[in-house]
């Protein structure tokens, strides 16, 4: 998968999950009038940054040394040492770790499909050092199905923000203002 298919699903789940959370637990909870349904439960900042995680280290750091585009980033013990870091660093803003270990977790998720070098560094794999250019990959109807529906859940997304005349520079730029915690 590229970018489109990596960030629209997992925006597309992020906005699921706040969904559930809004209506499941804060309206029943809160005395609250405003209307916070939606995605302000993670930063939107951290789930895209999160969402190409895995791809950043294996495929711009690691495949010209090895030739394979999945590696180290997409392990599971690296996996569990990006999110504990990450919580440690973020843990006094929630929106923040959440949403970064959400579009980490969503990237090896969507990767499923392919070969995924879960145990590594404990066992070693033989990769393969074969590099599509993107030419043959878009040639793969899976590749461009894909991106073509994660372009749809973000414009899909982006389109009911602006129905519900959601400040999209707000929902953004609060992330850098100021936390919103899960209460």
């Amino acid at each position: 998968m590229f970018l489109f298919a990596h960030e629209g699903y997992t925006i597309l789940f992020a906005e699921i999950i706040s969904l559930i959370y809004y209506f499941l637990w804060f309206k029943k909870r809160s005395k609250s009038t405003e209307d916070k349904w939606g995605i302000n439960y993670f930063s939107i900042f951290a789930i895209l940054f999160g969402a190409m995680g895995p791809d950043l280290i294996d495929k711009i750091l690691i495949q010209p040394f090895t030739g394979f585009g999945r590696h180290i980033g997409h392990s599971l013990l690296f996996n569990l040492l990006i999110s504990i870091a990450v919580f440690l660093v973020f843990r006094k803003r929630k929106r923040v770790y959440l949403g970064f270990i959400l579009g980490w977790q969503m990237h090896i998720l969507l990767d499923v499909g392919g070969f995924i070098p879960w145990f590594y560094p404990f066992i070693q794999y033989e990769f393969q050092p074969r590099i599509l250019s993107f030419w043959e990959m878009l040639s793969q109807p899976t590749v461009y199905i894909n991106e073509i529906i994660g372009l749809l859940c973000l414009t899909a997304i982006l389109l009911l923000y602006l129905k519900r005349k959601v400040q999209i520079k707000n929902i953004l730029f609060n992330d850098l203002k100021k936390d919103f915690s899960i209460k």
